[in-house]
């Protein structure tokens, strides 16, 4: 408190001090200063948060970061290094962080859209294919909470949503992903894991309406049919087929004696 009485004197005095049609752009040098100084405070308190604070709070400090341009470049700069870990692909160590960063970036998102997308595609060299999916889940339970608190009924991420775009980059990333995969094991090389995080039937936490997403982009000949369940199982055999040559078993399925399920 005090300190923000003596920088309202400072004012004061600078601006008596000068002539009057000198007043006006001081006084807009000392209100950038302000939101600079705010831009700042809130980029170090977005670097030290606990798990337990709420998303609102959150929106609001990535919102003044944006609002400043000599701290708004960084802002990326801290998502990824906190979701950076040892297993990465990125160079470097960071937090490993997993929450807090996909937090942070559906709130630049929500401030910022193109640059929030942009960002999506580096969370799989500073985090893993697990973290798009996580980013996934993440934006239904958003949805979820905005739809519980304006009392409108159930959510549906097939409906448009504030998040509606950042999904579908998500699933873009990943039918990208597998189709590059699918060329690749049919040439005898290497694969991602994507397939093991990629949405998929039964998984839980995460929507059907995702895996339908990525299936109909991989298969755009077959997305306009009414047959659901037949897109569904050309997308379950391309995973299958990715899986065994990334050696990830199917647990669920070979647990539960189902392993024809894997195949149309």
């Amino acid at each position: 408190m005090q300190r923000a009485r003596g920088l309202e004197a400072t004012r004061t005095v600078q601006m008596e001090e000068l002539p009057s049609n000198r007043r006006e752009p001081i006084e807009q040098t000392l209100t950038v200063s302000d939101a600079e100084s705010q831009g700042a405070y809130a980029l170090f308190t977005l670097s030290t948060l606990p798990r337990t604070v709420q998303y609102q709070d959150i929106k609001k400090l990535v919102g003044d970061v944006m609002q400043c341009p000599s701290f708004r470049v960084y802002l990326p700069v801290l998502i990824l290094h906190l979701r950076n870990h040892k297993k990465s692909l990125a160079p470097g160590v960071g937090m490993g962080e997993k929450s807090t960063p996909l937090r942070l970036l559906c709130a630049l998102f929500e401030c910022d859209q193109p640059i929030g997308a942009a960002l999506v595609k580096n969370l799989v060299l500073y985090g893993g294919w697990n973290s798009l999916s996580a980013l996934l889940r993440l934006t239904d339970q958003l949805g979820e909470e905005e739809v519980g608190l304006l009392g409108q009924g159930i959510y549906d991420p097939s409906s448009a949503h504030r998040f509606s775009a950042l999904q579908a980059t998500v699933h873009k990333l990943f039918a990208s992903q597998l189709r590059l995969d699918e060329a690749s094991n049919a040439n005898d090389r290497g694969v991602s894991n994507a397939s093991k995080y990629a949405p998929h039937e039964g998984r839980r936490g995460v929507s059907n309406h995702h895996s339908d997403s990525i299936a109909r982009i991989l298969f755009p000949d077959r997305a306009g049919e009414a047959d659901k369940h037949a897109l569904r199982r050309l997308y379950r055999k391309l995973r299958a087929g990715l899986n065994a040559a990334n050696r990830h078993i199917a647990e669920t399925y070979l647990a539960g004696w189902r392993a024809d399920e894997l195949f149309p």
